[in-house]
């Protein structure tokens, strides 16, 4: 079960985009989308992506157990949008991913709209 927040906040500099990680495009249905990282829980527990965007911070929480891939759903965001965001374990510190030799804390999505026949 995921519980859904929006609030206010005040941006994070986003300088080091060399800190970033770009994730592959995420696909929005009805407003509706699935953010999929390539990385799994190493401990059980809630787990909170944050997604950063504009002047406003949406979270979303979702128990993972050790080994499962961190998936969060259903996400009310955007098509046509780039987000940036992070996740927080279950201590409430922000999670830092080793990416081609360098901890990386922060990634970056875009949305598209799925096409159907």
């Amino acid at each position: 079960m995921s519980a859904l927040n929006l609030v206010l906040f005040t941006p994070v500099n986003m300088a080091c985009l060399d800190c970033v990680i770009d994730l592959e495009d995420v696909v929005v249905c009805d407003n509706s989308a699935q953010v999929k990282l390539p990385f799994t829980a190493s401990n059980e527990g809630d787990y909170t992506l944050v997604l950063e965007f504009g002047h406003a911070r949406l979270t979303t929480t979702v128990f993972h157990t050790v080994g499962e891939a961190l998936e969060f759903e259903p996400l009310k965001i955007n098509e046509d949008f780039c987000y940036f965001g992070y996740v927080l374990g279950p201590d409430g510190l922000q999670l830092m991913f080793n990416v081609d030799g360098k901890e990386r804390g922060k990634f970056k999505f875009c949305t598209k709209t799925q096409i159907t026949q």
